[in-house]
């Protein structure tokens, strides 16, 4: 993308690289696939980060989400056919449940292409990955799945990477300035 990336950002992709290779290393034998699922999810996100951030330069946020929400849409249905097909088998609750897990998307959407505009795309897409170690605390909490010790480690190490992303991007921001 031809953007200047400081050493903090290298050191943040470093620790963030040893996190994840943390969390899948000694994955259970049965786990293959997913874990080479999650590999491919995370290179796909890369793809869509890359276009995303060329899309921030020129676009607004709301077509950029509406864009994305389309291929997405493409992408999804026919996956989600089966519960479109028997909308009428759902209730309330239910549809209530995709209103507001469809507004927190797109609200997250918005708010993720406004960082691609106005930082590196380094930088933002590091920050992600704190959302690793989200997931494992949410896990703990709403599920009681307690991750395995590596795992565990792997997250906090995520989690370091974005603490180091933001503190490199409060640097090159106060340099900027």
């Amino acid at each position: 993308l031809g953007e200047p990336t400081r050493p903090g950002v290298w050191l943040a992709i470093g620790v963030g690289a040893a996190g994840v290779a943390l969390i899948y290393w000694r994955a259970p034998s049965g786990a293959t696939l997913g874990v080479s699922l999650c590999l491919l999810s995370g290179f796909l996100a890369a793809v869509a980060y890359m276009s995303l951030r060329g899309l921030a330069r020129t676009d607004s946020p709301p077509t950029v989400v509406f864009v994305f929400s389309l291929v997405l849409l493409g992408g999804a249905l026919p996956f989600m056919w089966p519960f479109v097909r028997d909308a009428a088998d759902h209730g309330w609750q239910v549809w209530a449940a995709v209103a507001v897990a469809g507004s927190c998307g797109t609200g997250g959407q918005l708010l993720l292409t406004e960082a691609y505009r106005w930082g590196t795309a380094a930088l933002v897409t590091i920050g992600g990955l704190s959302g690793v170690a989200v997931s494992m605390l949410l896990d703990l909490a709403l599920f009681d799945q307690v991750p395995p010790l590596q795992a565990a480690l792997g997250g906090a190490l995520a989690m370091t990477a974005g603490v180091i992303a933001g503190l490199a991007g409060q640097r090159s921001a106060a340099a900027r300035v």
